[in-house]
C-alpha cells in the first residue's frame, strides 16, 4: 500500500480516473479525507492536504495511524526561483528543506535540534525507475515554507539571510515539508513531485496562464507516478 497526496483535489484527477476500485470518501478526524484504490494491482490510499506545511504534517500523520505506508508520494506546485526552472517544468526534489531553519554558510544551523530531526530531509532517489519515459524532469532542493511567497524581492532576502550557501535550491511551496516530516518518523519512503505554475514576479494573468499550464502537465505526473508504482514503490 502506497500514498497519493496532492495539495489540490487538481492534482489527483488524472490517478484518480486512471485507478480502479476507487472507494467512496472517508472522513479522518482532522476533517480532511481520503479515498482508496489500486493502480497495477497495488492499493493506494488518494488524499488531499491543502496548501499548507502545519495540515500535510497533521493530514499525512493521522494516515499514518491507519495505515501502514512503506512509501509516500505527493504531488503539487512549486514557485520557481532558478532561471532554469520555467512554467510547466516537472521537478522531483532531492531534499526538502524548512523555510524556519537558517542554513547559512557559517557551520550552524540556527533552529535545528543538536541529535534531533534532520532539517532538510531527503527524499527517496527514483534511480533508473522512469527510464525509457519520454517525459522530462529535472532534480532540484525545495525549500518549503509556510507563506506563499512570488515577489522576488521577498525570495531574495530569505535566500540571503538563511539559505546562501544551498546551491542546488531552486524552488518553493508549501506543503512538502510536513509530508516529509511524517514520513521520517515514521521511517517510510518520501518521493516528492512538483509542476512549475509559476516564477517570480509574474502579474495576475501571468499567473493564470501559468497556472492553466501546470494543469496541463497532470498527465505527465500522474504517468510518472504509475511508472514509479510499476517500478515497485509500495
Amino acid at each position: 500500500m502506497i500514498a497519493i497526496i496532492g495539495s489540490r483535489r487538481d492534482d489527483l484527477l488524472y490517478l484518480t480516473s486512471y485507478a480502479e476500485e476507487v472507494g467512496e470518501p472517508i472522513a479522518l478526524p482532522c476533517g480532511q479525507t481520503y479515498q482508496i484504490g489500486k493502480i497495477d494491482g497495488v492499493e493506494v490510499i488518494f488524499g488531499v492536504c491543502g496548501v499548507s506545511n502545519y495540515l500535510s504534517a497533521i493530514y499525512c500523520s493521522e494516515l499514518f495511524t491507519l495505515f501502514p505506508l512503506p512509501t509516500v508520494i505527493k504531488i503539487g506546485d512549486v514557485v520557481s526561483f532558478d532561471s532554469s526552472l520555467l512554467p510547466g517544468d516537472i521537478v522531483i526534489s532531492n531534499l526538502v528543506y524548512p523555510h524556519g531553519v537558517n542554513f547559512h554558510g557559517d557551520g550552524y544551523r540556527y533552529g535545528e535540534i543538536p541529535g534531533g530531526i534532520p532539517s532538510a530531509i531527503a527524499c527517496s532517489r527514483i534511480g533508473n525507475k522512469l527510464e525509457g519515459l519520454d517525459i522530462p524532469f529535472k532534480t532540484f532542493d525545495i525549500l518549503s515554507g509556510e507563506k506563499a511567497i512570488y515577489e522576488r524581492g521577498e525570495f531574495e532576502a530569505i535566500l540571503k539571510r538563511r539559505f546562501l550557501s544551498q546551491e542546488g535550491m531552486g524552488a518553493y511551496d508549501v506543503s512538502s515539508y510536513g509530508i516529509a516530516l511524517s514520513c521520517y518518523l515514521h521511517q517510510s519512503s518520501f518521493i516528492d513531485i512538483g509542476v512549475v505554475t509559476l516564477g517570480l514576479g509574474e502579474d495576475e494573468e501571468g499567473k493564470l496562464k501559468m497556472r492553466k499550464r501546470a494543469l496541463s502537465k497532470q498527465t505527465d505526473i500522474g504517468r510518472i507516478v504509475v511508472r514509479l508504482i510499476e517500478g515497485g514503490a509500495q
